[in-house]
Parts: C-alpha cells; sequence; structure tokens
C-alpha cells in the first residue's frame, strides 16, 4: 500500500536562525541531474534491514503550506563568495555524516555504544504501477536496496567551508498521488535475537577464530630415593659373674663390666630430587573466521540531548510552478512506526503509521543550509521551527518521543493524479548533517 505522507492542512512554523556560527553555505556550483535511472523494483529497504519508511492512509492529502527556511542570507549558495574561515566547527555542531568516509554508512555519529552500532544510510521510492498487478514501473537512482552516495559533479563546501566531494542523492520517476522519492538513515541496530543472534556480537563482522587450547603441563620429574641407614653398633656382653667364694660365708664374685655399646651407623645419603618437568607450550591462538554476516535489526535511539538538526539540501527537479520542491524532514519514533507496536495496535494494519514528527522544506536548483527544531511544543502547537504530525491523518495520539527515534528521512513527494501524465522525474540531494546542542 502507498504511504501518504504529505496530509492536507498542515502548516508548519517556519525555520529559526542559527546562532553564533559563521556556517558557510554549499559553493554555488549546482549538481546535475542523477543520469540513467536503473529499473528497479520494489519498495526502499533500510540496508540493515529496517522497514521502509513509507506510508498511506485512504484518501488524498494535499501539500502543507510552506514551512522551511533559509538559517539566513548569509547561508545561502550565492553568497558564498562573500567570504568565510575554513575550520572546524564549535563545539555545538556534532556529526552525524559527511558522506565522505563510506559508501552508504555506518553513519559517523558518535556515541552509539555496545551492544549497539551505529546504522547505515538507505533509500526510498515510489511503487508506480500502470497496469495494477504486482510489477512496477519505476526506475530509481541508485536502484532500490542498493543505496550509495553519489559523487558531486563539482566540490563544494558546508559548515565553516568544510570541503564536500559527496551526497546522498535520490531520482525517482513519481506518477501518483502517493508517489514518493527519498533517502534516510537509521541510527542504530544491534544483532537480531530473533535471528539467534548474541547481543555481544558486532553487526557484519566476522566472527573470531577459537582461541587455541593451553599444552598439557609437563610431569614433575621423580625424588630420588633416601639412602638406607646404617646399622647399630652390636651391644657388648656382660661381664661374667665372679664365683661364690668357699667356706665361711665368702664374698659374692663381682659382676663383670658391661661390654660397650657399638657405634651407630652412618645414615644413608639422601638421594638427589628429580628435575621438574618442563611446562608445556600454551596452543597458538585461532586464526579469526571470515564468518557470515550477523542479523541486525534497528532499536529506537536516544537524541533528546540534541535540540536542532541541520543539513543542506538541493534539487535539480523543481516543480516550473514554483521553482522548489517540497521536502518533508521526519523523525520516525515507537509512536509513529509500526516497529514500535502502537499506531498498529500491535497488529499487522499500518495504516494508521508513518505519521512522523515532521518540518517541511523547500528545495531549489541551489545549495541551502536547512535547520529544524527538535521540539513539537504543547498542546499539538509547534514552536517557530519546530515539529508536527499531520492532523489530517494517521495516528492522532502520537506523543514526540526524542528518546526512542529510529532515524531520519527526506522525502518528496508529487501530488499528482496517476492520469495527469507521464512520470514526473524528482530528485533530492542531501550533504553535512550534523545535530546542534
Amino acid at each position: 500500500m502507498r504511504r501518504q505522507l504529505f496530509g492536507s492542512g498542515c502548516s508548519l512554523a517556519g525555520m529559526v536562525l542559527l546562532v553564533g556560527l559563521g556556517a558557510c553555505a554549499k559553493s554555488p556550483a549546482q549538481v546535475g541531474s542523477g543520469g540513467t535511472h536503473g529499473n528497479q523494483s520494489g519498495s526502499g529497504g533500510s540496508a540493515s534491514g529496517g522497514s521502509g519508511s513509507g506510508g498511506s492512509p485512504s484518501g488524498s492529502g494535499g501539500s502543507p503550506s510552506d514551512a522551511g527556511h533559509l538559517d539566513s542570507v548569509g547561508d545561502r549558495a550565492d553568497a558564498a563568495d562573500a567570504g568565510c574561515q575554513a575550520g572546524a566547527s564549535d563545539g555545538s555542531y556534532v556529526l552525524i555524516d559527511d558522506m565522505e568516509t563510506t559508501t552508504h554508512g555506518p553513519i559517523q555519529l558518535a556515541g552509539i555504544e555496545a551492544p549497539m552500532s551505529p546504522g547505515y544510510w538507505y533509500n526510498s521510492g515510489a511503487a508506480y504501477v500502470d497496469d495494477g498487478g504486482m510489477s512496477s514501473n519505476d526506475t530509481s537512482d541508485p536502484p532500490q536496496g542498493s543505496f550509495v552516495f553519489t559523487a558531486l559533479p563539482s566540490p563544494s563546501s558546508t559548515l565553516n567551508c568544510q570541503p564536500s566531494a559527496h551526497a546522498a542523492h535520490q531520482a525517482c520517476a513519481l506518477n501518483g498521488l502517493y508517489d514518493t522519492c527519498g533517502v534516510g538513515f537509521e541510527f542504530a541496530q544491534i544483532p537480531d535475537p530473533d535471528a539467534g543472534a548474541d547481543a555481544s556480537t558486532s553487526g557484519g563482522d566476522a566472527t573470531g577464530g577459537t582461541t587455541g587450547t593451553a599444552g598439557t603441563a609437563g610431569m614433575s620429574g621423580t625424588t630420588g630415593t633416601g639412602g638406607s641407614t646404617g646399622m647399630g653398633g652390636t651391644p657388648g656382653m656382660g661381664g661374667t659373674t665372679g664365683a661364690g667364694g668357699r667356706g665361711r660365708g665368702g664374698a659374692a664374685g663381682r659382676n663383670g663390666a658391661a661390654g660397650a655399646s657399638g657405634a651407630a651407623g652412618t645414615g644413608g645419603l639422601s638421594g638427589a630430587g628429580g628435575a621438574s618437568g618442563a611446562g608445556g607450550e600454551s596452543g597458538a591462538g585461532g586464526a579469526g573466521g571470515a564468518g557470515p554476516s550477523v542479523p541486525m535489526v534497528t532499536v529506537p535511539f536516544d537524541i533528546s540531548h540534541y535540540k536542532k538538526l541541520t543539513f543542506w539540501g538541493m534539487t535539480t527537479t523543481p516543480d516550473p510552478t514554483t521553482e522548489s520542491l517540497k521536502v518533508k524532514v521526519s523523525f520516525p519514533d515507537t509512536d509513529t512506526d509500526p516497529r514500535g507496536n502502537v499506531c498498529n495496535g500491535g497488529g499487522g494494519n499500518t495504516s494508521k503509521c508513518y505519521n512522523s514528527y515532521s518540518a517541511y522544506f523547500d528545495f531549489t536548483t541551489t545549495w541551502q543550509k536547512f535547520t529544524v527544531t527538535l521540539d513539537a511544543g504543547d498542546g499539538g502547537v509547534p514552536p517557530d521551527g519546530g515539529i508536527s504530525i499531520d492532523p489530517s491523518w494517521g495516528y492522532q495520539g502520537a506523543q514526540w518521543l526524542p528518546t526512542q527515534v529510529y532515524g531520519i528521512n527526506w522525502q518528496a513527494q508529487r501530488n499528482t493524479d496517476p492520469d495527469a501524465g507521464p512520470p514526473l522525474m524528482t530528485d533530492i540531494w542531501v550533504d553535512d548533517v550534523y545535530f546542534v546542542k
């Protein structure tokens, strides 16, 4: 089922200016079109196995009023020549991803600790079917399920004139009321317990080899036998008793003197102790295995300690009337994503899901810096530059839960009648994404 992303009657406040940092915009160089479009079918999904982010309720939805604004005139691409000093951003900016070090992730956000590991980027596209059947005539670039960052036709610059050579880009052919085209990423993932994975195992890495068994310790040498004890000397013979005297009471003979005792025998020498046996060597550790990838599942992540999100965006396919393309930036959480089992009541009906807290921006053919305040306000009324759900469809009991956010996605939508004409080519570009404390 196609997912409705833009509801009618949704009006969001403009974006708050960022203060305290002389940020620079993209250089004036414009990005070319997406090139040849692959002919792939199927809905987009997360590289880590997360669900796609589209949603489709019944009924039609109109485009919400424009709520996105540039941070300031100085952040416009056409002001880049005004001059800026390259250098590191101040401590209030926290990099999520600059898209320069990997092909599609993992994201670079610090603070994602074990057993969690950083999530990946993914793409999503329309599900246009011209005959009502299961086959799709959509073309997407990059193809669905094969998202990679795209090299810019010419390098540009973002925060504090940091150079940029790659960006997240998605191009789609849209034809239909709820067709969308987008990119996004998920914050964190863990090994899937339903697949028998150990939560302490890092996703995607090969399992280490088994450590070798320690060698057996050598036997101690036999102790030498003690020498024999010497025999005691033979006692001396007693003296002979004298014979009694004759006649009147002769004196009794004297006893003979006792013989001298024999000398004690000398003790034998103690045998020398046997040498102790040498200890056995420890077995060598097993080599690291090239094991299979570990199945991963996306989990909610806490972004409550950040106040804002900032990024750079543009399109090469603006509406000819407005000269811009409306792009929705969403923050799916456990109340609005079916993985949280709230919007779907714990069942399989997802028709009220995907109405995530969001903000809207107008992308043009020039790189611009955009900022959204991560605040839903009170009573469904967001502050200036804040986020809200669409009041015209979806689960209306959703609360903004910044401690339970799955990720961020950017989506463009063409609210066009399927019979209005051929599919419309649509593309969006997103570069250098930061949180602001």
